[in-house]
């Protein structure tokens, strides 16, 4: 009797088991199935999903300037956000370029930069565009066409500052200040400028603004100021010698001495179709600039700019390091 009891508990226990087992293999078997289902409707998605190429993540047109296909008056389109963002910009760096120099001449920025939106339709009439004048057409015409928009600004600046009549206005009510400020930032001889650069870097990249030739031009600047040290250069900011009706010329600030000191050489060399780079040419130009008259040359003159020259062109002044 008792070797019966083992057989009794087996069959029990296989009793009890086999549903469970039964249930597991049922569960596994639908869990299988529903899977496999689902991996399928994936694939049958991908499938039918066209590749997606470059061009398909570029914006049309339609979407951009009509999104959802409804018109937004309201609202700008990409390409006229950046055009007017670019605008923008460039019309904000014009503006701090005529505040740049109309405060090295002393005059009232505000004024001046509403001078000059005025006469260039707020950058943009045609004849500026054309031209980088800023002026009226007779102003234009007498003064030819810049090379870029700096160069018409500080010509701009220059003529104002000269002649404020040209343009409608007058002295007092253009200038901020009479007052000449001396430049005595001074470092084992180099006359450093308010924006870093030395004396002769800074001639240069006027020189270079309105094509004159530098070397040639700074010459002059040495000899006439005693290598800058004359007290006309150092007190009046007069570098180069330059005279008006009432005397000997002052200038604000040392950079307004140097752009009106290559304005001059550049009016003198055009107006007579002179070119200084010329033995001939440099000659001609020095009965005007010395004496005032063509037929009136100084060859002692000459000869000392040469000499400077060949000074100037020995060193590496001109080049910001």
């Amino acid at each position: 009797m008792e070797g019966k009891k083992p057989k009794r508990r087996l069959r029990k226990q296989f009793i009890i088991a086999l549903p469970i087992f039964l249930v597991i293999t049922i569960v596994s078997t639908i869990m299988v199935i529903v899977n496999n289902r689902s991996y399928a409707a994936q694939v049958e998605k991908v499938e039918e999903t066209a590749p997606v190429t470059i061009e398909d993540l570029q914006p049309s047109k339609a979407q951009i300037e009509e999104p959802n296909g409804e018109s937004k008056p309201n609202l700008l389109n990409d390409n006229e956000y950046l055009k007017r963002l670019s605008n923008y910009f460039d019309n904000a760096q014009k503006d701090n370029t005529i505040v740049y120099y109309a405060n090295k001449f002393k005059l009232k920025e505000d004024k001046v930069l509403e001078l000059a939106k005025k006469l260039t339709e707020d950058y943009t009439k045609e004849e500026y565009l054309r031209t980088n004048v800023i002026g009226s057409t007779d102003v234009i015409a007498k003064v030819g066409p810049f090379n870029s928009f700096e160069a018409g600004v500080a010509f701009f600046v220059r003529d104002l500052y000269r002649n404020p009549a040209r343009y409608g206005t007058t002295s007092r009510e253009i200038v901020e200040s009479t007052a000449v400020e001396v430049n005595n930032n001074i470092v084992k001889g180099t006359i450093y400028m308010s924006n870093g650069l030395t004396f002769e870097q800074y001639y240069g990249k006027i020189a270079d603004l309105f094509g004159i030739d530098k070397s040639i031009a700074l010459a002059m600047v040495y000899h006439e100021s005693g290598n800058m040290k004359s007290g006309l250069a150092r007190n009046n900011n007069n570098i180069g010698g330059l005279k008006g009706g009432g005397g000997w010329l002052s200038f604000p600030t040392l950079e307004a001495g140097i752009i009106a000191h290559v304005l001059t050489i550049k009016s003198i060399s055009e107006k007579n179709g002179f070119d200084i780079t010329d033995p001939d040419g440099i000659y001609k130009f020095s009965g005007i600039y010395v004496r005032g008259n063509v037929n009136s040359p100084s060859e002692d003159w000459v000869n000392k700019v040469n000499w400077y020259k060949e000074k100037i062109d020995s060193k590496d002044v001109f080049t910001i390091k």
